[in-house]
């Protein structure tokens, strides 16, 4: 008997915790409906755009949503995922401008004015950055921010090869 209660008080200690395991956002794949329980919730909606299972990850250019963002997701908006590998959601964000298969649109508690836009990926810290700042439900929106993808590098190529004449000038005789 006082074993069994010795060893539940042990296996209590490293049962993990609510605060060790983050819980992630709940994640809508209804725009109408999303758009609906915001208004009434009186929080912003967050639209990820791109493909496959869990593709929301995709927009962060580290491969995953930081704990940050996954927090202030859960806490303060309405989040929506548009899966571009289903046609549905495909002409969805091409009405978003998002045509390039990936992206983020934030739209205010109203779900009528877009507060922020980008086509593809964010490193995690400006990510934290735009979630932080548009998270604030009475936050006025009065345009929509939009962040500009940086174009690639130019890929080097090096100057076509020389290749000398076959004939040669200086030989010439008169």
């Amino acid at each position: 008997m006082y074993t069994s209660v010795v060893l539940f008080a042990l296996s209590a200690g490293l049962a993990p915790t609510a605060e060790l395991v983050p819980v992630a956002p709940s994640w809508r794949n209804d725009y109408t409906l999303s758009l609906k329980e915001g208004r009434n919730s009186r929080r912003p909606i967050a639209i990820f755009v791109a493909s496959g299972p869990e593709g929301w990850d995709k927009l962060s250019k580290e491969g995953a949503l930081d704990k940050e963002a996954k927090e202030l997701l859960r806490d303060h908006y309405v989040c929506v995922y548009l899966d571009t590998s289903k046609e549905s959601d495909r002409r969805l964000a091409h009405q978003l401008d998002l045509t390039g298969g990936r992206g983020l649109v934030i739209g205010d508690v109203t779900g009528e004015k877009q507060a922020f836009w980008h086509a593809g990926s964010l490193d995690n810290e400006d990510l934290d950055h735009y979630l932080r700042k548009y998270s604030d439900p009475e936050r006025a929106i009065v345009r929509t921010e939009t962040v500009a993808q940086a174009a690639p590098p130019p890929v080097y190529s090096p100057p076509p090869r020389f290749y000398a004449p076959s004939f040669s000038f200086g030989a010439c005789r008169t």
